[in-house]
């Protein structure tokens, strides 16, 4: 283990190399990630390993067996957890912010391809994925917690209400239904239908998911009244046809 001095007259020590140019110099072996390969490793008092460094430059943290490898070898750097304490909560993994940054611009996470991110966690809790950062102002979605610049591919998405935006108050009585000559009348006006947001007003603003299915709901309800007004007319004039 040779010990040489740099220019700045302090001490250099090198593990596997005669001229160390780092505070702690270590030379590895073969370039792979094997359990006589590691290059650096800390172990507790209870014979457990807590940092590992191999010779390829896989890392792996947290206490786990003396002489455990990793589980999986593609991983440049994994984390393991102790759950010999299960009834306690663990951090597997924590980022964590001054409280003097301003959460907002304080990316926490990111990660990407050369100068370009395409994944985002800000100290708000904000996320963002994708090539493309989408544009949002103080009024326009910009208090969202997850953008994404793509496809979202889902088994299933629930998207909570409450009973004021949920459109069953069409069916109470002092809901005042627009005459089928009202809502016509509205079109030819307007070009869609009321209450539903123009094609100009979706492509500039967005659509709202949860609000804009209660609206749908609303209008097929409309039309539900409607065909049941309908249908009790043609009745009326059947029977006195009789």
């Amino acid at each position: 283990m040779p010990v040489g001095t740099g220019t700045d007259e302090r001490t250099r020590v090198g593990v596997g190399l005669c001229m160390p140019f780092a505070r702690l110099d270590i030379r590895g072996l073969s370039g792979s990630a094997t359990l006589s390969t590691m290059a650096f490793r800390v172990i507790n008092d209870n014979q457990r390993e807590l940092f590992r460094i191999f010779d390829n430059g896989q890392v792996s943290v947290g206490t786990q067996a003396l002489g455990a490898g990793i589980k999986n070898t593609d991983y440049q750097f994994t984390v393991f957890r102790n759950n010999s304490d299960a009834a306690n909560y663990h951090n597997v993994f924590r980022v964590e912010a001054s409280t003097g940054d301003t959460p907002a611009l304080t990316e926490l996470i990111s990660a990407g391809v050369g100068n370009s991110n395409v994944f985002e966690v800000l100290a708000t809790g904000q996320t963002r994925i994708g090539a493309q950062k989408i544009p949002t102002t103080a009024t326009k979605h910009g208090d969202n917690m997850l953008s994404v610049d793509g496809k979202i591919v889902a088994k299933e998405i629930i998207v909570t209400t409450n009973s004021s935006l949920w459109a069953d108050y069409v069916f109470k009585k002092d809901y005042r239904l627009k005459s089928l000559s009202e809502v016509k009348e509205y079109i030819d006006e307007n070009g869609h239908l009321p209450g539903i947001p123009s094609t100009e007003e979706a492509v500039k603003d967005g659509v709202a998911v949860g609000e804009i299915q209660a609206k749908l709901l609303e209008k097929i309800e409309e039309l539900t009244l409607h065909l049941i007004k309908m249908e009790n007319r043609i009745r009326e004039l059947e029977a006195r046809e009789k």
